[in-house]
């Protein structure tokens, strides 16, 4: 059975059959996130996925050949990740390094699009 080890005050952490150890999570990022920073995180954190979906939306619209195809297959990524938050914490370590980096990757066409229209026009 699962063995309880309490570790600090807040974070209970238990070993499983393995001798792994897991914390005890709400199996859910929007619920987690809730859970640990209350309504204005839980309000900040959909703000700041909104703004960077809307960007990466932004920057495959924008851009051309390699450059959309990467956009818009990372803002699919952004879209599966925030969809598999539902059903279990996506925001640990390498999730979450995953997140920011679909955000940053998807991002990088909008300068370069920005350029070539900007000379389009003038």
């Amino acid at each position: 059975g699962a063995i309880p080890v309490l570790v600090g005050r807040d974070d209970v952490i238990y070993s499983d059959e393995l001798l792994s150890l897991h914390q005890l999570n709400a199996h859910s990022t929007w619920l987690q996130v809730t859970c640990d920073s209350g309504a204005l995180g839980a309000a900040g954190f959909v703000l700041f996925l909104v703004l960077g979906l809307a960007g990466v939306l932004g920057a495959s619209r924008r851009a051309k050949g390699l450059d959309r195809a990467v956009a818009v297959g990372s803002f699919g990524g952004l879209v599966v990740l925030l969809l598999a938050g539902f059903f279990s914490v996506s925001m640990d370590a390498e999730p979450g390094i995953l997140l920011f980096s679909l955000m940053a990757l998807g991002n990088v066409p909008a300068p370069a699009a920005r350029q070539a229209s900007e000379k389009d026009g003038a």
